[in-house]
């Protein structure tokens, strides 16, 4: 959480955009490059929000539920 709290406290007033990328996974199946022939990488831009009233425990976890529903 170090990462992320360092984040928030160098810039207070940015937005959080979640950004999901699906079947991430088979990028590194077999290594990192090059791509398996036929991969499809997908995407999901998530709505942005304000960080401003959250600590970063519950950020965190708001984000884990964030990305869980959008993979589920």
């Amino acid at each position: 959480m170090g990462g992320l709290k360092a984040l928030i406290d160098a810039m207070p007033d940015a937005l959080i955009v979640p950004f999901v990328v699906h079947n991430n996974y088979q990028i590194f199946e077999e290594g990192k490059f090059p791509l398996k022939l036929g991969n499809q990488l997908k995407y999901s831009i998530l709505d942005a929000f304000s960080p401003n009233d959250l600590d970063v425990t519950t950020l965190r976890v708001k984000l884990e539920n964030l990305y869980r529903d959008k993979l589920s």
